[in-house]
């Protein structure tokens, strides 16, 4: 669904067209973003470097535009309750924050679909109420959430519709 694996068996439908991504961007293009569990970022650049990396805003010269790149990023820490220069480097981060600024990074991306794989596995109690929070106004807004988690009690919380696998096959369904 995210074009990280581009040869499978069914369709991914987008606003009823049949989508096949070639790859990350390609899904990003049509509004689909992932969150991974596996932290996705370079430990020695900046924040903002991280949040912002393939997507720099230039200026008319075409150089790097960092002030509007730090004000950018800045705001979307903001909308995660996080306090933290984005000149700082992500590996000198507690794992939680570097989860953050990795949540932070997808949303910026707008999306209208947003798959979250595992992400409260390194937050703190009070991190995870945080993007809970997140989670509910984006849905408020009309953004899909496919939530992936062990954690049949945040399920519970924030989930309209939940589907069951275990190895790869359905299990249950419930509405």
């Amino acid at each position: 669904l995210s074009g990280v694996y581009t040869d499978y068996e069914g369709d991914v439908l987008v606003d009823g067209r049949v989508c096949r991504f070639k790859d990350v961007t390609d899904a990003q293009n049509e509004g689909i973003a992932i969150i991974h569990q596996e932290l996705n970022h370079i430990p020695y650049m900046n924040i903002a470097e991280n949040m912002f990396l393939g997507r720099e805003p230039l200026t008319r010269a075409g150089l790097v535009n960092y002030s509007r790149m730090h004000k950018e990023a800045q705001q979307q820490l903001k909308r995660l309750h996080l306090d933290i220069d984005t000149h700082t480097l992500m590996a000198d981060l507690r794992v939680g924050q570097q989860q953050l600024v990795e949540i932070c990074k997808a949303l910026m991306l707008n999306a209208r679909v947003l798959i979250m794989d595992e992400p409260t596995s390194s937050l703190s109690e009070s991190e995870t109420h945080t993007l809970f929070s997140v989670i509910k106004e984006l849905k408020e807004q009309g953004t899909g959430i496919v939530y992936i988690s062990h954690k049949m009690s945040e399920v519970w919380q924030l989930a309209d519709y939940v589907t069951i696998m275990r190895d790869g096959k359905l299990v249950a369904e419930k509405q």
